[in-house]
């Protein structure tokens, strides 16, 4: 009641870019994409994610009967052995610590402004950590959160990476190196 409460803007990393159709259909058979990480163009070009609600509704309820429309009953696919035995967990103060690193980096270089020397810096960083989580897994063996910490590296990756290839600002990816279009 004091003093104002602190805002930061959000990031989401991980939004729009999955083309779909009107039914949330990607073009990958029986996958369905809907909600932010979905892009169906209904809002138009500048719009990566889908996160209006009355769009969330309908393109579920639509993806939802076509779903049902088009199951025909599977065999469950065989159990594959797993190459890793599982592990002990590693230190939860080395997990938190690469945690941050992660959010750190991704904040500071690929957050609401981008540019290339920034983008190929957390690159360099990111890669080392996925080095570094390699030889956790080989110290440690295979552990729930050392997969999701793994994860994690792999999903900033490929942010990094696909920002990197695209030089055009629109939507939530802003380029400060090139000129908008």
């Amino acid at each position: 009641t004091r003093e104002p409460t602190p805002v930061a803007p959000g990031a989401h990393f991980a939004c729009g870019g999955i083309l779909t159709d009107t039914y949330g259909r990607t073009n990958v058979k029986r996958l369905y994409a809907i909600g932010e990480v979905a892009c169906s163009g209904t809002h138009g070009a500048n719009r990566l994610a889908s996160t209006s609600l009355l769009e969330s509704l309908t393109f579920s309820y639509r993806a939802a009967h076509d779903i049902i429309e088009r199951t025909t009953p599977k065999e469950n696919p065989p159990v594959l052995p797993y190459e890793f035995s599982c592990g002990t967990v590693p230190p939860e103060t080395v997990l938190e610590s690469l945690r941050n690193i992660i959010k750190d980096t991704m904040w500071a270089f690929a957050g609401v402004v981008r540019n290339k020397p920034g983008l190929c810096y957390a690159s360099g960083v990111l890669t080392q950590l996925k080095k570094e989580i390699l030889t956790l897994k080989n110290q440690y063996s295979i552990s729930g959160p050392l997969l999701e910490l793994e994860n994690m590296v792999d999903t900033a990756l490929i942010v990094v990476q696909s920002a990197l290839r695209n030089p055009i600002s629109r939507g939530t990816h802003f380029r400060s190196d090139t000129s908008p279009t």
